[in-house]
């Protein structure tokens, strides 16, 4: 078994070089450093712009061309799942996914540059309606709108971020909340739903 986990960690590396050489997995050649048992899905349209660390576990997929694109310097860690689902996540520069994160694409994700994120955090641009009685939930209709998290934001552990949320440039938000609705930039915000804690100032 240890063989085999070996041949299929040295078969990503091998996909991920050789991509590298012939569409924009890493198209300056830059360094990328992927971790034992990361799994890519469709890692022809998965673009690395370069000095990205993939850590152990992880698990990229991507349903059309070019839908996830993780900018120079970003690191995703541990075990963390990414799935385009049929819409488009980008990840700007120096970037930090944290463990266990769970981002998918539904209705389009966007994160920007010098992002934070925590670890076990949620983001799912995608919702089920429940107003048709006569069927079950999973066969009524389902929306995405969309999520956009701006330059510079912080999220805490244990976050989810809910369709149709844009958070502000410059924003912190606080362990374990829901984020529900928009948050302004440069503010703290925490709570189920989240909140307005304080708004950060200029020193």
């Amino acid at each position: 078994m240890k063989n085999v986990d070996w041949m299929i960690w040295k078969l990503n590396r091998f996909m991920c070089l050789v991509r590298g050489n012939v569409l924009p997995f890493n198209k300056k050649n830059r360094r990328i450093l992927i971790e034992k048992y990361c799994t890519f899905k469709n890692y022809h349209w998965i673009t690395l712009d370069g000095n990205n660390e993939i850590q152990k576990g992880t698990f990229i997929s991507a349903d059309n061309p070019f839908s996830v694109n993780i900018g120079n310097g970003t690191t995703i860690s541990r075990f963390s799942i990414i799935q385009s689902m049929q819409g488009v996540i980008n990840i700007g520069s120096n970037s930090q996914i944290g463990d266990f994160c769970n981002l998918y694409g539904q209705g389009n994700l966007n994160i920007g540059k010098d992002v934070m994120i925590a670890s076990n955090v949620q983001i799912v641009p995608n919702q089920h309606t429940y107003e048709d009685i006569s069927k079950p939930i999973k066969e009524n209709p389902e929306i995405s709108k969309g999520i956009n998290i701006q330059d510079d934001v912080w999220i805490g552990t244990n976050v989810s971020i809910l369709d149709g949320v844009t958070i502000g440039k410059g924003s912190i938000i606080g362990a374990g909340s829901i984020v529900n609705r928009d948050v302004p930039p440069y503010c703290v915000y925490a709570g189920v739903p989240a909140r307005l804690i304080k708004k950060r100032r200029p020193k």
